[in-house]
């Protein structure tokens, strides 16, 4: 299941940014709204799957209190965690 996996690639990605050497970072724009953020999420996916070798993680260009007020991405992502964790 993608899904299913992308979830499992953003977990590894999260450790990986404090044990390894990062290769490639993906930003959406500053704004950090839904759209850049799902596409930022998948361009970097997509490149690690095609690019094994490398360590390619997706950044959000905002400080983490600022993510509550984006109810969109709050809502999308808080959708996404449950469908994982029944998973």
């Amino acid at each position: 299941m993608v899904r299913h996996e992308l979830n499992q690639y953003l977990l590894e990605s999260k450790t990986d940014i404090n044990y390894k050497s990062i290769d490639h970072l993906v930003m959406g724009n500053e704004a950090a709204d839904l759209d850049s953020m799902a596409s930022a999420i998948a361009y970097a996916y997509l490149m690690a799957a095609k690019e094994s070798d490398k360590t390619i993680v997706p950044v959000m260009p905002i400080p983490r209190a600022d993510f509550k007020p984006r109810t969109e991405a709050v809502y999308v992502f808080g959708l996404l965690r449950k469908d994982y964790k029944t998973c």
